[in-house]
């Protein structure tokens, strides 16, 4: 199956640096369509507003956090679907089983390099079966 290189895509961080980085390696590998997004109203109002196929976000946004945003999107019919790839800093595993318990299709901890961060991508595409298993 190939891969949708166009997908929408958020890329939520209250770091404009980061918001460039994670969208320098996606255009890297060839997706372009990504929209920057600072805090959790700007990915709410992203979401109910246009197709979103993708959201990478970090956990601890200003006014709707990361984690409050992925519940919010699996509780929803619309939306439940979009693979949502958790960004942060935070690897203690009380983090991670949260983020897995609201159903996160990857998670990823800051830093990480380019080739980490396609491979959590790639991983979460997968889980929801936008590209086969190899």
């Amino acid at each position: 199956m190939a891969i949708d290189r166009n997908l929408h895509i958020i890329v939520a961080d209250r770091s404009e640096t980061m918001q460039k980085h994670i969208r320098h390696i996606l255009r890297a590998h060839g997706y372009t369509n990504v929209t920057l997004a600072s805090n959790g109203i700007e990915v709410a109002r992203l979401v109910h507003s246009s197709t979103v196929e993708f959201i990478v976000s970090a956990w601890n946004l200003p006014k709707i956090k990361g984690i409050d945003i992925l519940r919010r999107i699996r509780s929803m019919e619309a939306t439940r679907d979009i693979p949502f790839l958790m960004v942060t800093s935070r690897g203690d595993t009380s983090y991670v089983d949260a983020a897995r318990r609201h159903g996160v299709s990857a998670y990823l901890v800051k830093p990480f390099t380019p080739d980490a961060f396609m491979r959590a991508f790639t991983a979460a595409l997968t889980r929801h079966g936008l590209i086969a298993q190899a």
